[in-house]
């Protein structure tokens, strides 16, 4: 575990129920029989084996009130340097696009989510600024982000910018370097990007602090 932090994220270990059971640690068991579903809960540690020959499916689907253990998970995997399947910030912003099929108390756990992310950009993009890492937004045009869906386009392009120290889409900004034409960092990381000045990196942007804001108002309405 010292040497793969992330090592129950792989996929291929186990955990034997019985240290479980020793750590007080519940281990429950069942027996899937065709045609039948399981659900698993959010950060469940789960495994399976087929008794034979076996086609299995699974499906990834979250009910309103997951916002909160995604945003979870987003932390935990930047703090393993895991890359995401998919941008936790496009999804909740992708919500926002559609209020009409979230309840009341959905749509507070939206807002909560909104104002955590927006808060952070708003203070690391002021840090930044101040540190003498220049504001390339008006200079540098970038594809801007598509919130209606979640498409495969999206996501490739999601791909291609992802921190190099935490393995975090940046989506709403990104800190780059004249040293390198394809690394970027978040904006957490802007010191581990490499070892230039500041006044060497700049920042890019693809969502403006104004638009966010007027996401998160469109929510609270």
């Amino acid at each position: 575990m010292k040497d793969a932090p992330d090592l129950l994220h792989h996929i291929t270990t186990m955990f034997s129920p019985i240290l479980l059971r020793k750590a007080d640690i519940p281990v429950c068991k069942i027996l899937q029989h065709p045609g039948e579903f399981i659900v698993t809960f959010p950060r469940a540690f789960h495994g399976g084996f087929s008794m034979g020959p076996n086609i299995g499916e699974a499906v990834n689907f979250a009910t309103p009130d997951w916002i909160s253990h995604g945003a979870d998970a987003s932390e935990r995997y930047r703090n393993f340097s895991r890359q995401a399947v998919f941008s936790h910030d496009r999804l909740m912003f992708t919500m926002a696009q559609y209020l009409n099929e979230h309840s009341i108390a959905s749509c507070e756990m939206l807002i909560s989510e909104l104002t955590r992310v927006i808060r952070e950009e708003e203070t690391l993009r002021t840090k930044l600024l101040e540190s003498g890492i220049q504001d390339v937004s008006g200079k540098v045009p970038l594809p801007r982000n598509k919130l209606d869906q979640l498409d495969e386009e999206s996501a490739n392009y999601d791909d291609k910018r992802t921190c190099l120290i935490c393995k975090h889409i940046c989506f709403f900004s990104a800190v780059a370097c004249r040293c390198s034409t394809s690394n970027v960092s978040c904006l957490r990381h802007s010191n581990w990007l490499c070892s230039c000045p500041p006044r060497q990196k700049f920042l890019l942007t693809w969502t403006s602090t104004k638009e966010m804001l007027e996401v998160q108002s469109k929510v609270r309405q």
